[in-house]
């Protein structure tokens, strides 16, 4: 007995016929698979399942290229209705048990990220089938997709913190304590490494990863910017000047760690996250292994468009940008996967420096494939995570203040970004007005001027759009 997390194309059905008599049971959905047996699911661990009879017949199944056929192109005025699309960057091991093989880094806004080399297919798809309608719904899409603690702690409610790693949380203040906490709420052991990330950024803006009989020391140098910051740039700026350098040339190398302090000091969000390393099967290219991340596109779409439902009338509620339009449920989402590619690290696994072996850097090292199965598996390990993560009341003002209660400088920033994606004047103030609460809690100087710094500038936007 055989099972896949796909369907078989119509190829492999054919190669699967041509065994004759030794094709005990054709293709099959099962109905005790990971999506119990929903006939709507397109990917589920052990979804379907076929016998064959004899170790030729198995070696014959073993021997086949499992495809999976992509959906053809649609007329522009048949192109179905997304309410967003986005991408998840992940890392996948396959040496894991079948729980731990994926782990999801963070999400994305498909219309700013990078689609490079092997990715460029997901960008074509997207635009080949699909258009983005706009819509009030897309503000939790969006409000997720950028921050990583939101992400992570949204996947935990929704029964899928297998997939991410573990995380904790803090403000961006140092004490001498901070590692050791770090390292106790992590059970991180001598040997292992953290990675440090800002909530807020991406395309690796700001990530370190940190052996851990290093982390006191780094996280002091990122945390604890100069004490006369005026000082410290006008002796930078003077330097610049009597090299005569260009604009934008600092004297350091893109990515190295005096550019990442810099994306520390510089940081509006109050908090970072600190998660336990996760690596990726290895990929080869050039005769060189590389710890990949694997970059994911997938399209969301409300099932009442897929199923018919008067397209002019979706896109007409959507162009309006209506306050009352309700965000749909998970129940009322589908989601469509546009296929997957592997980011590639600048250096080789072999290298000595740790972050350009870690860290994704398409543009310098390039993209590798995905094989389909490979996909399809990491198709079926995230179910329906995307429509949890992003269907759904919108968060309140109350609701992030008891998900984030202890931490009242993450509640704060986070409900004044959620305020500058309304569009009622009145709603954006009232919920700064809370984010200003919540920051008048917050004890230390150094978080509290930050959540105070982005309410003003939200404040500014504000008085612009008016």
């Amino acid at each position: 007995v055989i099972s896949t997390c796909f369907e078989l194309c119509q190829n492999n059905l054919k190669a699967l016929r041509s065994l004759g008599s030794l094709l005990l049971l054709p293709q099959t959905k099962c109905p005790f698979s990971s999506s119990a047996g929903d006939p709507k699911a397109q990917f589920a661990d052990n979804g379907w399942f076929f016998a064959v009879r004899g170790p030729d017949a198995l070696a014959f199944v073993l021997d086949l290229e499992m495809e999976q056929e992509l959906p053809p192109p649609l007329p522009e005025d048949q192109r179905l209705s997304a309410v967003f699309w986005g991408i998840l960057d992940i890392k996948y091991n396959r040496s894991k048990s079948v729980l731990e093989r994926v782990r999801v880094l963070e999400t994305g806004d498909g219309r700013i990220s990078k689609f490079s080399g092997d990715g460029a297919p997901i960008k074509e798809l997207m635009s080949s089938r699909y258009q983005l309608v706009d819509s009030t719904v897309l503000r939790k899409f969006h409000m997720i997709s950028a921050d990583k603690k939101l992400t992570h702690d949204l996947m935990e409610l929704a029964g899928y913190g297998h997939v991410v790693p573990d995380q904790t949380c803090y403000p961006r203040h140092y004490d001498m304590d901070l590692a050791e906490r770090i390292a106790a709420e992590l059970e991180l052991e001598e040997g292992d490494k953290v990675v440090l990330k800002l909530c807020n950024r991406s395309r690796a803006a700001g990530v370190i990863v940190v052996p851990l009989d290093e982390l006191d020391e780094v996280l002091e140098e990122i945390l604890v910017p100069p004490s006369d910051i005026n000082a410290w740039l006008q002796a930078k700026l003077q330097h610049m000047d009597e090299a005569r350098v260009r604009a934008g040339d600092f004297g350091f190398p893109w990515g190295c760690f005096e550019e990442q302090k810099r994306h520390w000091w510089a940081n509006e969000s109050p908090c970072f996250v600190a998660e336990r390393w996760c690596t990726s099967t290895p990929t080869i290219k050039g005769g060189l292994l590389y710890d990949g991340t694997m970059r994911v596109g997938f399209a969301l779409l409300q099932k009442r468009d897929v199923q018919g439902a008067d397209k002019a009338q979706a896109t007409s509620s959507g162009d309006a940008g209506s306050s009352s339009e309700a965000p749909p449920s998970p129940d009322e989402l589908e989601v469509h996967w546009l296929g997957g590619y592997w980011k590639l690290p600048k250096s080789d696994m072999g290298s000595a420096q740790l972050r350009e072996r870690v860290v994704s850097a398409a543009r310098t090292s390039g993209t590798s494939s995905v094989k389909p199965a490979v996909l399809s598996e990491v198709y079926s390990a995230l179910g329906d995570s995307v429509q949890q993560l992003f269907g759904g009341i919108e968060p309140s003002s109350k609701m992030l203040a008891e998900q984030c209660k202890g931490q009242p400088e993450l509640a704060a920033y986070l409900t004044a970004r959620l305020a500058v994606s309304q569009k009622e004047h009145a709603r954006i103030r009232k919920m700064l007005y809370d984010a200003q609460v919540l920051a008048n809690k917050i004890s230390q100087d150094r978080g509290k001027h930050c959540v105070d710094s982005f309410i003003n500038r939200c404040y500014g936007v504000l008085e612009a759009r008016g």
